[in-house]
């Protein structure tokens, strides 16, 4: 099942924004045939209450009128002969209209109430339904970009834009289904139900109304060309200040360092004032459309005005019919303002799909491939046969591996060739500049290389970032990631072998307390010493790691190197970026770079 969804997938997003869309709406296409059939109802229920009002005024206003009421004096010729053939009644009595009416019109206010509120809701739930799916592949995609086209400059365009894709883009998108499948089919039945209405209570009074609102659609379609434009471009620039503010909040320390906040806040009103300056011209069209039909609808409801009044002078129109066709024209009224919101919000949400469009085909493109120069053993067999043949103790084999980064002429790792081995410690030390990182990223798979191979087992791998990031969970879960539960006592003996057990023991609720909800309190070296206990509570087969004890100590310092020498002993295989004596005096083997070159192991 989950084959076939991809299959089409890819084929919606070649194919079009609505094939895109529409592939979304498929896993709940019974919620929104229940939401269709609600708007239809509705549409009914609406149309036969405007029509019964002009019934009810006249009872209202003639009191000694005649005690036999025709239905071609309710509801007019047309309307009046359908509901005369369909009873086989010439008309109602007084006195049976006053007793049938008032509960009739009120069961269908109720009804209407009712299905106006189901149809509602489940266009909200659907939509809401639908945002998620699109969140969840997108992300999912991201997460399985290749890193060669991670690299490229679309690439990091759209890393710098996935938040604000992800939130302003889905939520428009979201509005965008819920108006253009749900609000604007819905009025559109009442426009067509009600047009019908009003032909079978006069067809004269209708074709004048029919023909005043022909200009309004060519204006309307002129009008949404260019909201969609425009709307595209804010789109854009939103995208911009959302990745110009992340790199700001990043580096708050910088800026206050440097007393740089006028020339940062400057610097964000120019991005601002750009947002606005686009967010108000798709608002200037906007504001045009409401405008537009009130102003069109007052001339076609003052011609038809004058022309009821005449026909009812003239006696070819009764006053019950006239006040059924007005309060049927306000309906429709109503209804063509909602349709002129709805056609806004969907040329933004229609920006805001060709921009999410855009992003899957990337995604599609660049994240279906196999890794061509990186495998871990689960990629192809005959991989992992060929790292076997070097030796069983061989868990990470490099072969001739290049690696040159876009826009530099000179590559960062250069033919480097080396095998780590389980039980042994490996320190990488060099120069800034020497290829350490790279390296690092390479093993990590965070980046392909240009030539050669990296053959990897099926052994797990651990990572301790030089700057580790603490993620909005509680200690314990912060340690035992990726797992979903955490082991508590694991959790504990992790924490003694980092050495921080009685400084987290320490807090009011210990390994459950939440830092990024409840204020960090933790130093650098705390948050650095968390992420090594989540390296011992998982005992990985390959630990890369990266300076991890550069905000330690010394006595904290030689507390790892003591454990990492235990973990060595099992068999694990760390692999180190280091500077400092303590780091190369407890390694096995010392590989020098300089310039992307091994130049001594």
């Amino acid at each position: 099942m989950r084959k076939n969804q991809t299959s089409f997938r890819t084929t919606a997003v070649h194919s079009g924004e609505s094939a895109y869309l529409r592939h979304y709406c498929l896993p709940w296409w019974r919620s929104i045939l229940c939401a269709w059939l609600c708007a239809l109802a509705l549409g009914l229920v609406a149309s036969l209450i405007t029509t019964m009002s002009g019934p009810a005024m006249q009872l209202l206003l003639d009191h000694d009128g005649e005690s036999f009421l025709s239905f071609h004096t309710l509801f007019g010729d047309r309307l009046g002969s359908w509901i005369r053939l369909l009873s086989s009644k010439e008309g109602l009595k007084r006195q049976e209209l006053i007793i049938a009416l008032p509960p009739a019109l009120a069961i269908l206010a109720s009804l209407k109430a009712l299905l106006y509120s189901s149809q509602s809701f489940l266009w909200e739930r659907s939509g809401e339904l639908i945002s998620q799916d699109i969140r969840r592949d997108l992300m999912n995609a991201f997460l399985h970009l290749s890193p060669a086209a991670r690299r490229s400059a679309e690439g990091r365009k759209v890393e710098s834009d996935l938040s604000a894709h992800l939130t302003t883009d889905i939520r428009l998108t979201r509005e965008y289904f819920v108006h253009f499948y749900g609000g604007l089919p819905r009025e559109l039945c009442q426009l067509i139900l009600m047009a019908g209405v009003l032909m079978a209570l006069s067809i004269k009074l209708f074709l004048i109304f029919f023909f005043c609102i022909i200009p309004l659609i060519a204006m309307m379609k002129q009008l949404g060309k260019k909201l969609k434009k425009r709307a595209s471009r804010a789109l854009s620039d939103y995208s911009d200040l959302t990745e110009w503010l992340q790199q700001r909040l990043l580096g708050i320390e910088t800026i206050k360092h440097y007393g740089t906040e006028v020339l940062e806040i400057s610097g964000m009103q120019k991005q601002t004032t750009k947002l606005n300056q686009h967010f108000l011209r798709a608002a200037r069209v906007r504001a045009r459309t409401s405008p537009v039909i009130e102003c069109t609808a007052f001339t076609a409801v003052s011609a038809i005005l004058a022309l009821a009044f005449r026909d009812i002078r003239a006696g070819e129109l009764s006053g019950a019919v006239a006040v059924s066709f007005f309060s049927t024209l306000a309906m429709v009224s109503q209804s063509a303002s909602m349709v002129g919101r709805y056609f806004n919000s969907n040329r933004e949400g229609s920006a805001a799909v060709i921009r999410l469009l855009t992003l899957s085909r990337f995604l599609s493109q660049s994240g279906s491939g196999k890794r061509l120069s990186v495998s871990d053993g689960d990629d192809g067999h005959h991989l992992h046969e060929g790292i076997e043949k070097e030796g069983h103790d061989v868990l990470i084999s490099c072969h001739n591996l290049t690696i040159r980064h876009p826009g530099m002429s000179q590559a960062a790792l250069q033919s480097f060739e080396y095998k780590f081995r389980k039980g042994f410690i490996y320190c990488i030390t060099g120069p800034s500049g020497a290829g350490k990182s790279t390296l690092f990223q390479a093993l990590l798979g965070l980046i392909s290389p240009d030539s050669g191979t990296i053959h990897k087992t099926k052994q797990r791998t651990g990572y301790m970032p030089q700057l580790p990031l603490l993620m909005n969970a509680n200690i314990a879960e912060n340690i035992a990631y990726p797992d979903l539960r955490a082991d508590h006592q694991r959790v504990q003996s992790s924490l003694r072998k980092a050495g921080l057990s009685d400084e987290i023991m320490a807090l009011h609720d210990g390994i459950l307390h939440n830092p990024m909800q409840e204020g960090s309190g933790l130093s650098g070296g705390q948050i650095q010493r968390i992420f090594l206990a989540r390296v011992f509570y998982h005992d990985f087969s390959v630990l890369l790691f990266d300076e991890g004890t550069s905000a330690l100590d010394p006595e904290a310092e030689q507390k790892i190197y003591a454990s990492l020498k235990e973990m060595k002993q099992r068999g694990c295989c760390i692999i180190m970026i280091a500077h400092r004596p303590t780091a190369l005096s407890i390694a096995d083997h010392i590989l020098t770079l300089q310039e992307g070159h091994l130049i001594s192991s």
